[in-house]
């Protein structure tokens, strides 16, 4: 059996290739949890379980920071918040329906925001005059 380190690549699975310091470490503890790695993969793991560990919260985090730039739920679900039209934003706001995240950002940009909103109202009016 060879013993595995952080450059060697994944010998098998969804990861198969990749580095093993580039393997996601949820997916690697799964794998270790649930019996389903061979002996070099479960050495590798053992070896290095403190660091996949640590690897595994810093991942968490980075997933956590991603999703708090997102729209979790509507017609705008998956898009980052900034490319979501103010109008739409400021109305969740108003309305009191708003996500944290969603909330945290709208506060952080209100004024931008508003300003947004009202030239964006104010380009529609002058549209639908225009073609009266």
């Amino acid at each position: 059996m060879w013993k595995l380190t952080d450059t060697s690549a994944m010998p098998y699975g969804k990861y198969k290739g990749r580095r093993m310091q580039d393997v996601p470490a949820d997916y690697l503890l799964w794998l270790y949890d649930n019996e389903k790695c061979s002996a070099s993969v479960a050495r590798y793991i053992e070896d290095n379980r403190l660091d996949i560990e640590q690897r595994q919260t810093m991942e968490a985090d980075v997933k956590q920071e991603q999703a708090a730039g997102r729209m979790p739920f509507g017609s705008y679900k998956g898009m980052e918040l900034t490319a979501i039209p103010a109008e739409y934003m400021m109305a969740m706001y108003e309305s009191g329906k708003c996500p944290k995240n969603v909330r945290v950002y709208i506060e952080k940009h209100i004024d931008a925001l508003q300003q947004q909103a009202e030239k964006d109202r104010t380009n529609r009016e002058l549209l639908r005059s225009m073609f009266k």
